[in-house]
């Protein structure tokens, strides 16, 4: 993060974590990712976040995630891509709370909710404004789906252990999904990592057509569509492209503009929400 904004955020109380390319980022490139050769030098940036997490639990504000796309070559296919960002995944302890985050989007993206027990996963498709709500016990990946930074707000209760979260399985496996843009061909492609198939534990996809090697969808975007953020409309509004999906495990889902939490209805801007009188979001994580 530029180093003006770094000193703004860090005036109101948030901590910036940068996430840069090094060992740390290239031990979550495990299966679909390894055949990636990333065109990034040793500490460049891969994403950031800001931690809002003051002393007065009331004064609370949204976090803060920043997601670029990332250059890079395929070494199977022998071209160039470009790898729509993402924040390689983590997985969402199991707590008592059924509700751990909510996240906006403020620009074109997706999340990948992979919860214990489902043979699916979901992915949230969302345009500016779209709302998901994270349960416990899962894996979410956040992915860009813009020619630009992606960049999402989230609330939640980071006190005494309440969001708990970690990377062991990505560190094993990897993210679940790898999305890239290839500018030559006009296509984004959607690819399962294999190492999320059928697995042992009770995450991942199960896939009962183990003969089936199909474990991607192409969905055509020319330059102009990619320039202007139009993947989140071609996947949304394209039920043949919705099949495919369906096909390889993965069901579509639009992150809606409008949600309800316990006895609140979320229509309004998550910074808004955060500072609106009587502090209905603080009040629905136990933050008041």
């Amino acid at each position: 993060m530029e180093g003006m904004h770094q000193l703004m955020l860090e005036s109101l109380g948030y901590k910036v974590h940068d996430r840069l390319f090094d060992c740390s980022f290239r031990k979550l490139c495990k299966g679909a990712y390894e055949k990636l050769r990333f065109d990034l030098q040793e500490g460049e940036l891969v994403y950031t976040g800001a931690a809002h997490n003051p002393k007065s639990r009331e004064a609370k504000l949204p976090n803060i995630t920043i997601i670029p796309n990332l250059p890079a070559h395929d070494s199977e296919k022998d071209e160039d891509v470009i790898v729509f960002g993402s924040s390689m995944g983590h997985y969402q302890q199991n707590h008592e709370s059924p509700i751990m985050e909510i996240y906006e989007f403020k620009s074109a993206g997706a999340m990948v909710v992979d919860c214990e027990g489902d043979d699916n996963v979901n992915l949230f498709v969302a345009n500016k404004g779209g709302k998901v709500i994270i349960p416990s016990g899962c894996n979410m990946t956040l992915y860009n789906f813009g020619a630009f930074p992606l960049q999402t707000l989230d609330f939640s209760n980071n006190y005494d252990g309440n969001n708990e979260s970690h990377k062991h399985l990505q560190e094993e496996s990897g993210p679940i999904m790898l999305v890239t843009y290839l500018p030559f061909k006009g296509a984004a492609i959607f690819e399962i990592n294999p190492l999320w198939i059928n697995r042992e534990d009770s995450l991942g996809i199960k896939l009962w057509d183990v003969y089936n090697e199909q474990r991607f969808v192409v969905v055509p975007l020319t330059m102009t569509e990619h320039d202007q953020g139009k993947l989140t409309d071609k996947i949304l509004n394209d039920n043949y492209i919705k099949a495919k999906f369906s096909e390889i495990g993965v069901t579509l889902r639009e992150a809606k503009q409008s949600l309800s939490l316990e006895d609140i209805t979320i229509d309004t801007p998550l910074e808004q929400l955060a500072v609106a009188m009587g502090k209905p979001l603080h009040h629905c994580f136990e933050l008041m």
